[in-house]
């Protein structure tokens, strides 16, 4: 057997031996993730966007309520949440169904419910997106405790 043979058997060993997993180790636990839960609750008679207010806040998650204001009552709300650290940006999108309705502004009432945050202090950014309508889109930040 030559030195390189040797040489390649050692190197298979020692990298084998580092490949090996470890035995008894935990299990790695990923913090579980900030959830969204949005619900429109109807239509309101004054047709004005209502800055979100905190209804509470606990361990179990923030409820938060609001109104978005809409060119008409033909528009879909979606909703997205996206969590950075200790920022959390609410983005609700208006967007237009189409077809025939009723040109008179809207405003349609909102709860939303985030769960999965870990105790602490938060900035809940809430971000009403008009896209195709002209309307300029509107921020309200709330500082917040999550007991």
């Amino acid at each position: 057997m030559n030195a390189q043979a040797i040489l390649v058997g050692i190197v298979s060993i020692v990298l084998g031996a580092g490949l090996t997993p470890c035995r008894g180790s935990a299990p790695i636990e990923k913090a579980q993730e900030p959830m969204l839960e949005f619900e429109l609750l109807g239509g309101m008679e004054t047709a004005v966007d209502a800055a979100p207010t905190m209804q509470s806040a606990s361990a179990e998650g923030l409820e938060l309520s609001g109104a978005i204001a809409t060119p008409n009552p033909c528009y879909d709300v979606e909703a997205e949440l996206v969590a950075e650290g200790s920022a959390l940006t609410l983005t609700l999108t208006a967007r237009t169904r189409g077809g025939f309705c009723a040109e008179v502004v809207a405003a349609f009432e909102y709860r939303a419910r985030i769960t999965g945050l870990e105790a602490g202090s938060y900035e809940l950014t809430t971000v009403h997106a008009y896209p195709e309508t002209g309307w300029e889109r509107k921020e309200f930040v709330l500082s917040l405790d999550v007991p």
